[in-house]
């Protein structure tokens, strides 16, 4: 719990990093499958994990089939 309170440990998200990336990361970091430094937003686990669970948007915000 010390280490949520550091606050040279926080970092900005949106709202979808937060739930989506940011709780994967912490959950495989809990696992042991993470270093502390793959906890960080901008780390290649984090990016990885943002390409993949990404869902393309169109203009309007919905989700669109990237299947064509």
């Amino acid at each position: 719990m010390d280490v949520f309170w550091d606050r040279n440990r926080w970092q900005p998200s949106c709202k979808w990093h937060h739930d989506v990336v940011k709780q994967q990361l912490e959950f495989r970091f809990a696992k042991g499958v993470l270093t502390e430094r793959d906890l960080w937003l901008n780390s290649s686990a984090a990016i990885a994990l943002t390409q993949r669970e990404r869902t393309a948007t169109g203009a309007d915000g919905w989700p669109v089939d990237a299947r064509g």
